[in-house]
Order: C-alpha cells, then sequence, then structure tokens
C-alpha cells in the first residue's frame, strides 16, 4: 500500500527485552513483545514512555488516534508526524507538548521512486530508537494506546533514496528527547553514521517476516 511506503512506513525490531534494557537501564516497568523484522501500520510494538511510574516499555499500536478523535480509523493516517510542522497540527500538538516516546528500533525501511526497498541502521549499532508521540485514546471500556514515528528532511545518504525519515535517536540523545522541555529543532539533521543498502521486494508484503528481509541484495 503506497500509504505504508510513503515515509517511514516500516521498521525492524528484533532485539530483546534485556538488550534493549542494557542501554535503557532507568525503565520501571516492562512488557515482553514479539520480535518482527517487518513492522507494519497498525500492529502493536514496543514503545518507550513516561508515566507516573517512570520510564517505561510498553506494547502500543502503530498510527496515531487523537484523545478528540470519534474513532480509531483516523489512526491509519498518522503513522508519521512531520516534524516541521507538529506543534501546529490538530492531530499532534497536544501529545508533542506532553507526550514524547521512543520506538527502540534495529533498523527501517524506505522505498525509491522505483519502489526498490531501502534498509537503513546507524554504523556501530545494533539498537537505536526513532523519535515519536504517544497517545490514550478512551471511548470505549478500554484505553487504547497509539503511536506515530516523527519525521523530518532526509539526511545524506538516505536522501539519495527518499526526500523524507524518521528522527534517529542514539543513546546519547534518546533521553534528551524524552524531555519535553526540549526543542524538536534540536534533533535535525543528526544521521551522520546512517547505513543503508538495498533489499529484497519480499519485505513489501506485510505477512513476510524474518531475518532474510534485512539481507543486502549487492
Amino acid at each position: 500500500m503506497l500509504a505504508e511506503v510513503d515515509m517511514c512506513g516500516r521498521f525492524a525490531i528484533f532485539s530483546s527485552v534485556q538488550q534493549i534494557k542494557k542501554i535503557a537501564d532507568r525503565l520501571k516497568q516492562i512488557q515482553k513483545f514479539q520480535p518482527t523484522y517487518n513492522a507494519v501500520p497498525g500492529s502493536y510494538y514496543p514503545v518507550i514512555s513516561k508515566n507516573g511510574w517512570g520510564t517505561v516499555l510498553q506494547e502500543m499500536r502503530w498510527g496515531l488516534v487523537p484523545f478528540w478523535a470519534k474513532d480509531t480509523k483516523i489512526g491509519n493516517k498518522l503513522i508519521n508526524a512531520r516534524a516541521e510542522t507538529i506543534t501546529e497540527k490538530p492531530s499532534f500538538k497536544y501529545a508533542y507538548k506532553k507526550r514524547r516516546c521512543l520506538i527502540p528500533v534495529n533498523g527501517f525501511y524506505e522505498w525509491d521512486q522505483q519502489r526498490q526497498p531501502y534498509f537503513a541502521k546507524l554504523e556501530g549499532e545494533d539498537l537505536f530508537f526513532l523519535a515519536g508521540i504517544w497517545e490514550a485514546w478512551q471511548k470505549t471500556e478500554n484505553e487504547l494506546q497509539t503511536f506515530t514515528i516523527l519525521t523530518q528532511k532526509a539526511t545524506q545518504p538516505l536522501a539519495n533514496v527518499h526526500h523524507r525519515m524518521p528522527i534517529v535517536l542514539n543513546e546519547l540523545t534518546k533521553d534528551n528527547w524524552l524531555n519535553v522541555r526540549n526543542n524538536i529543532a534540536d534533533f535535525f539533521g543528526k544521521n551522520e553514521k546512517l547505513l543503508i543498502y538495498p533489499v529484497s521486494k519480499a519485505v513489501n508484503n506485510p505477512q513476510n517476516d524474518g531475518a532474510e528481509l534485512i539481507r543486502s541484495i549487492v
């Protein structure tokens, strides 16, 4: 689906809870999750956020549903949020002020104009984070927690593939993002260690999963 690959519409998170905890050692609560090499919108994935207990790791659904939404269908369109306009958009501005989060990943996918998928990861770092915001929606008996991934203008080398990319955070910058006092502009364009390479088009099928999806085809 075009909407899924327009910006950051797929990622991989196959590290264990223990591996995440090693670089996010202040976690107060930890929820187990199912590793995947092909995370797709609409499903649940591990997210690091802050609540009354402290910093926690828990599953949330990918695709932000604002607290004021009448139903959850809007989440299908809100898998990404443009960082440049996040303070202006009703769907995102309230969560940006109060509910930031980290999405732990081993890498993410982007597609070029010929629909060739590429896998992107950080050099020398098996695990890193994408900047996100999250919301709690409750129009039914159960509360639904959802998240979206923040994107920015692509930097090199990814700019050769796509004009947009997620905001990438490493072990040193992740805690700064969770601090809502820090300005979003401070996180733009800091992806000099990003490595990209082409992978199989098998990742286009959301049903496919496995380590073969992130192997280089060159």
